[in-house]
Order: C-alpha cells, then structure tokens, then sequence
C-alpha cells in the first residue's frame, strides 16, 4: 500500500543531511512484506525470502529454486531498483551454526555474499562462530570460545566481496557443462582483464561433481570451507571438473595471461593460500 510519509520524508531528510553536514544518508527498511513499494524510498530493504530459501534448500536438498532465484536477483531483470540486506542469521533468528550446521552455514554465507550490490549482513557473533543466540532483553552475551575456522572463513569471504574483481566486474550463474544440478557456479569477471573466478557452492545433501571449460594458463582452486587449497579436483587441457562435499565451497581462480607479460591487475594466483591473492 502506497505509504505518503516515507515518500515525504525519506527525500526532506536527506536533502537536509547533505546541507547541512554535506553527508549522505541511506535508509535501511527491516521488512518484509511490500518490498516493491518500500524499495521506491528506501536505500536497502531486508530480502527474507533468500533467508527462506537457504533454509528450505538445505533441508530438502533441493537446488533449483535458489539457483533460480539468485539468478533473479543477479540479472534484475524487472530493472527496479532493489538493494537488499542479504543474511544467514540476525537477531530474530537462531544461530546459523546451529539450524544451518556449520559446513551448510559456510555455504549460505557464500551464496548470500554473492549479490552484488547489496548489504552483506553478519551478526554480532557470527563471524566468530557463536551458538547461542542472547534474547533481545538481555543486555549481555554468553562467553563463548572463538572458532578459528570460522573468523578464517568470515575473513576469506570478507576478503572476496572487497575485492577488485568483486566489485567491478560482472556475476553471473553459469551451468555445469557435465550436466550437474546439485552446486551453484557464479562466474565473476572483468572485460578489461583476462582473468576470472568462479566460485562453487554445493548446497545440496549430495556429491557434487562440476565441470567448467579450461581455457587458463593458470589455475588455483581454493577451499573456502577448510581454508587449503584444494588438490582434489581433475584439470586437464579442456575441462577442469571440481568435485564438492555436501555443503563445501571452491572457488577456481583462472587465468590466460603468459606469466611474463602480466600485470599486477591480471595476476590471479592463490598467493599463500589466499583467495585474497586472487583478487
């Protein structure tokens, strides 16, 4: 329903902000319902719905619905403007360790981290792997020891959404070329340079086996889930195939640049065993 006030006030509050303190101001609405309507005043707008269908993918082992669905968001091909807070966990929701489990946790992180364009929201807790989740009414948290794993992970992923090639370049879902349904492949490129990566994402119950065309010189394959590089997987001249567990994440950094006439913006390696080397 059309709302006059947000309408009204939402553009007085930021012409006053950028006035007076030659600040901008953006406007985050935690909703969820009338996301169309919200989405005509509001900056970033709560996505539940992605929220739902990480959860109701990993229960049922069913990919088709997520992969259309973050295809949807990726393409936006209504062309409206929706910026979202993605999510795996916030205060309202118990702990994604634990309704997610902690490899399936990892997965929808990754999935969620992907959009481009939106609020990549981690709660207070989350990136240290917290499993108890403190009622709103309390004003303290419970001691906790920190997963080392996990701020590894949180920081790896972190690491990849600030990247250059994050940021500037173009994601995209690909589809296996052997014909597998059971893991999610976002392609992230640029056109201005002669590197890639694709980042894949098993969210299914199941072995997952995916292939992709290998037209790189170089190639460095990286476990997000473990955090060691991956020496797993099958590359040969024309196809490079990845294999997962359930709820295991990759991510193939490739490159057709010939080493001796690079650039440090077309270097793709997993330098240390860092994807941030890639980026």
């Amino acid at each position: 329903v059309e709302n006059p006030f947000w309408q009204k006030t939402i553009p007085e509050i930021k012409k006053k902000v950028t006035l007076e303190d030659q600040k901008t101001i953006e406007f985050i609405a935690e909703a969820y319902w009338e996301e169309g309507e919200l989405g005509k005043y509001f900056d970033f707008i709560y996505n539940h719905d992605l929220y739902k269908k990480i959860k109701t993918t990993i229960d049922t082992g069913m990919v088709g619905d997520l992969r259309s669905y973050l295809d949807y968001l990726l393409k936006n091909p209504d062309g409206t403007k929706k910026h979202w807070v993605v999510y795996t966990e916030n205060h309202d929701e118990n702990r994604a360790v634990e309704f997610l489990k902690e490899n399936f946790s990892k997965s929808g992180a990754v999935v969620s981290a992907m959009i481009r364009g939106s609020i990549f929201m981690v709660n207070q807790g989350q990136e240290i792997g917290c499993r108890y989740r403190p009622p709103m009414q309390v004003s303290r948290f419970r001691q906790e020891e920190e997963n080392q794993d996990m701020v590894r992970f949180y920081d790896d992923l972190l690491a990849i959404r600030r990247s250059r090639l994050f940021q500037t370049g173009e994601i995209n879902i690909i589809n296996s070329e052997n014909g597998d349904q059971n893991s999610i492949l976002f392609e992230i490129s640029r056109l201005d340079t002669k590197t890639r990566s694709v980042v894949a994402v098993n969210m299914s119950q199941w072995f997952s086996s995916v292939q992709i065309a290998n037209n790189a010189s170089g190639i460095d394959i990286y476990n997000l889930t473990s955090g060691e590089k991956s020496t797993n997987d099958e590359i040969n001249r024309q196809n490079i195939l990845i294999n997962l567990q359930p709820g295991e994440v990759k991510i193939a950094c490739l490159s057709t640049v010939d080493p001796e006439n690079s650039r440090p913006e077309d270097e793709c390696v997993l330098s240390d065993i860092k994807p941030r080397g890639c980026f």
